[in-house]
């Protein structure tokens, strides 16, 4: 009985001391399964910075492309540009012959005109009409005057319009046209040349106009004058 009891001691003696290395092992083992598992996530992480890096470059180069100056503005649109689409500033200067931006090219045209269109004095017209019908003419005088210089430039105008759009057209492929700014800067210097051209065509209208008037102007002074001397005794 005793010598039974004393294998049983044993046995659990042995069972225990052979119970600490298995547990260590299986420590050491899920410790080496979690080293594993940290270094996966570890290079996962490296991979994510590389590819934020990556996206954080990309962003900075699209900065870069929309920011900028390529000169667009200035392109055939300088002040001395301006200066030479310019022409009176009111319709009054247009009448007495005063150019806004460009008193040589206007004074050329004014003369230009005056040999095409001879006229009488007026003192060689009043020798044969009232004072009435002088002061008609001298005003019919001034507003065709005016109205030819004014649609002489707009015409020298087109061709100049058309190298500008032509310059600006061929710039779509060249040098300075690197990037998404500047191709928004050479499309607004194209909105801007056809803003130009627009102006041109509202001057002509408000000339055509200021002709219609005068000529619905003249009939009312005509009529004026018809009823006045009518109403002279006989």
């Amino acid at each position: 009985m005793k010598r039974f009891g004393l294998l049983i001691l044993l046995g659990l003696s042995v069972g225990h001391v052979h119970a600490s290395p298995i547990s260590d092992g299986l420590i050491i083992t899920r410790l080496g399964q979690q080293l594993v598992e940290l270094k996966k996530q570890m290079d996962l992480l490296k991979d994510s910075k590389a590819i934020a890096d990556n996206q954080l470059g990309k962003l900075n180069e699209l900065s870069h492309f929309n920011s900028g100056s390529y000169g667009f503005g200035d392109l055939q649109n300088k002040l001395d540009d301006l200066t030479r689409r310019q022409g009176s500033d009111t319709w009054e200067e247009a009448l007495n012959n005063v150019a806004g931006g460009n008193t040589e090219r206007y004074a050329s045209l004014v003369q230009a005109y005056e040999r095409a269109h001879p006229t009488l004095s007026d003192e060689e017209y009043k020798r044969g009409a009232s004072d009435a019908r002088l002061a008609m003419y001298q005003q019919n005088k001034k507003v065709n005057k005016a109205a030819s210089v004014q649609t002489t430039t707009a015409f020298n105008q087109v061709n100049k319009h058309l190298a500008a759009v032509h310059t600006l057209s061929k710039q779509i492929e060249g040098e300075k046209n690197k990037n998404t700014k500047s191709a928004i800067d050479l499309n607004t210097r194209l909105l801007v040349e056809m803003a130009y051209i627009q102006t041109d065509l509202f001057k002509l209208q408000a000339v055509v106009n200021q002709q219609i008037i005068q000529t619905e102007a003249n009939e009312i002074a005509e009529d004026s004058e018809a009823a006045r001397f009518n109403q002279l005794p006989k």
